[in-house]
């Protein structure tokens, strides 16, 4: 059957998405616990989450290495030749 292939994805990918679930469900309790008062339990938990965040899909690389990928793409310009130094 063509359609029950397994599309393995790479581990950098899974890591990537399971940092970011770690990320969201860390920064949605320490929203929880800093509206019911707890200040130093719920500071702590922002930090966790901000120490997360770069390891995330939400991550300054990760949206570097898409803006990448969507430039290549989407430029379909010949190869630059190089010209010789007179």
């Amino acid at each position: 059957m063509p359609g029950s292939t397994h599309h393995p994805t790479s581990i950098r990918k899974r890591i990537r998405y399971l940092t970011t679930t770690a990320f969201v469900l860390t920064a949605i309790t320490a929203l929880a616990i800093l509206a019911n008062g707890h200040v130093v339990h719920g500071a702590l938990l922002m930090l966790g989450a901000t120490l997360l965040l770069p390891g995330s899909i939400f991550g300054r690389r990760h949206r570097q290495h898409l803006s990448e990928a969507a430039l290549a793409s989407s430029t379909s310009a010949p190869p630059r030749r190089w010209r010789k130094a007179a």
